[in-house]
């Protein structure tokens, strides 16, 4: 009875420790642009080098993050529909072709919230955690 009783206390207290793995992504931008939403697939497009400006012609500053995060983790499975791997190889092809240059990595989501709190044309994504009076969290809308 013990060993059963053991077992599904390892079994309850891994999910609970997976679901606080688990972040609730915002994506940010400078608290005075205009943009109010993103499509889900501009924000992949922004992300993989091939949408580089906003509709009001500010040029778009990708951040990203160095380290793995939960908010990572997610925001990746559910834009890029990128794994770590894939997206790092994606950029490596792209860099020697010439064609572009990764969005510029931040170790923390601290200092990618100060990043975009510093450069209109920035966009990042963190854990809503993170979040301060000086960025703005814009929506994601599904495409149409």
């Amino acid at each position: 009875m013990r060993k059963i009783v053991f077992i599904l206390a390892i079994f309850l207290l891994g999910g609970a420790l997976a679901r606080s793995a688990s972040a609730e992504v915002a994506v940010i931008v400078h608290k005075d642009n205009p943009v109010k939403s993103i499509a889900r697939l501009d924000l992949e497009l922004i992300y993989l080098g091939k949408k580089k400006m906003f509709e009001n012609g500010d040029v778009i500053i990708p951040a990203d993050l160095a380290n793995e995060s939960a908010a990572r983790t997610e925001f990746f499975a559910d834009v890029i529909h990128k794994d770590e791997d894939s997206y790092r190889l994606y950029w490596v092809r792209m860099i020697f072709s010439g064609k572009g240059q990764p969005p510029v990595a931040f170790r923390s989501e601290e200092e990618a919230v100060r990043f975009v709190a510093t450069h209109k044309g920035a966009i990042a994504f963190v854990d809503a955690d993170k979040l301060n009076g000086e960025v703005k969290a814009i929506k994601v809308v599904e495409d149409e």
